[in-house]
């Protein structure tokens, strides 16, 4: 199970160096910060029971 969702990891150089020679740089860090934008987002949309977040618990 590992080997198989560590296997895009093992092709990613090529698919960037691919890219990169397509579209340049730019587009793929500016993908990359936009990817790491809506991922903070994502993460800070979640809810932590532990803390005593009202909407997460039962209602």
């Amino acid at each position: 199970m590992e080997g198989t969702l560590l296997l895009p990891l093992y092709f990613m150089p090529l698919f960037s160096g691919l890219l990169s020679d397509a579209f340049g740089y730019r587009p793929l860090i500016l993908s990359g910060i936009i990817l790491l934008i809506v991922g903070i987002g994502a993460v800070q949309s979640l809810c932590e029971p532990s803390k005593g977040d009202i909407k997460c618990g039962p209602k």
